[in-house]
């Protein structure tokens, strides 16, 4: 679905609506919450509501989103707030479905599939700045990812849109503030030094200062098919398989962008699958080869359930690197 249905613009005012019928449940907070990780300031989501800020072509743009009986509302508030409500049915999947999964093996894949029709995978269509937050989780936990990625956003990033029809929609009375990630001139500028005190190692900053010099270059893959994307991103020196994935997932919504080098994923995914307790990317691999074409969306179906494997040893413990 495209276009904007309901739309109405309003000559030389940066503030917009739209809304969209829904032809299944749709859960926010689980399909958002994929896009942007643990990075709070940029986002503020629940399973009916929500908030999202990002830097279109045209500006920055904050845009809000209810759901209310069969129908997603949006408003949109800034210079990019035409192109945010034009990328909504993208952003949040509006036509996206698990039906390839629903008569799979084993059954309770398919009941899973069934079950969970309200989680789509969408995609942000900013393949840059899906990139930098992956670049952050390389070699380290979720945790330290996402802390370092939201002190950039904090101290790095501008204040977001805002206008009170966002709380009239979302029937908040107040909401919280929120910030535009940074953007790439500006991460392109930072040192080692500087990221260090975001507890970002020399290889990962000077990654993503390498990265943000060439966003534009890498803003225009987005064209192509992801496998494609994938196979370009991974002729840049420190994007490997893990990263590329991330990436493609995020900003293309990419269904067979499976994920390798994850810690425990691959011991999720044998435990769900085949009741196996401990497997390795291959044998991984070899689970999801059924599933071929949607084998990212096999994984983040079992991600989002409290599905794990049983643990035998001590949890890992990060190391500061801010404070070495």
């Amino acid at each position: 679905m495209s276009g904007r249905p309901g739309a109405s613009r309003r000559p030389g005012d940066s503030v917009e609506h739209a809304a969209w019928p829904l032809d299944r449940a749709m859960d926010l907070q689980a399909t958002l919450g994929r896009l942007r990780g643990g990075s709070a300031p940029t986002r503020w989501l629940r399973a009916d509501r929500a908030l999202w800020v990002g830097s279109r072509r045209s500006g920055p743009a904050t845009l809000g989103l209810r759901i209310v009986d069969d129908s997603v509302l949006a408003v949109a508030v800034g210079d990019g707030a035409a192109e945010a409500l034009d990328n909504v049915p993208t952003l949040i999947g509006l036509d996206d479905h698990h039906r390839q999964l629903f008569e799979v093996h084993p059954p309770a894949l398919a009941r899973l599939a069934r079950r969970r029709t309200g989680f789509r995978m969408g995609a942000t269509g900013d393949l840059s700045g899906a990139l930098f937050p992956a670049v952050l989780g390389q070699r380290v936990t979720a945790g330290e990812a996402h802390g370092s990625w939201t002190a950039l956003c904090r101290d790095l990033g501008e204040g977001a849109p805002n206008d009170p029809s966002l709380n009239v929609l979302l029937g908040e009375a107040e909401l919280p503030t929120l910030l535009v990630p940074p953007q790439p001139r500006v991460l392109a500028r930072l040192t080692a030094h500087e990221l260090h005190r975001y507890g970002v190692d020399r290889s990962r900053g000077d990654l993503l200062v390498g990265l943000a010099r060439r966003a534009a270059t890498i803003d225009a893959l987005v064209t192509l098919p992801p496998a494609d994307v994938r196979r370009r991103l991974m002729t840049l020196p420190g994007v490997g398989p893990w990263t590329a994935s991330i990436a493609t997932r995020v900003a293309l919504g990419d269904p067979d962008a499976v994920l390798i080098g994850d810690l425990h994923l691959p011991s999720t995914v044998a435990w769900a699958l085949a009741r196996e307790e401990r497997a390795d990317d291959d044998r991984m691999l070899e689970l999801l080869a059924p599933y071929a074409g949607n084998r990212a969306r096999v994984q983040q179906l079992i991600k989002s359930t409290r599905i794990r494997a049983p643990r035998r040893a001590s949890r890992y413990k990060p190391l500061p690197i801010a404070s070495m």
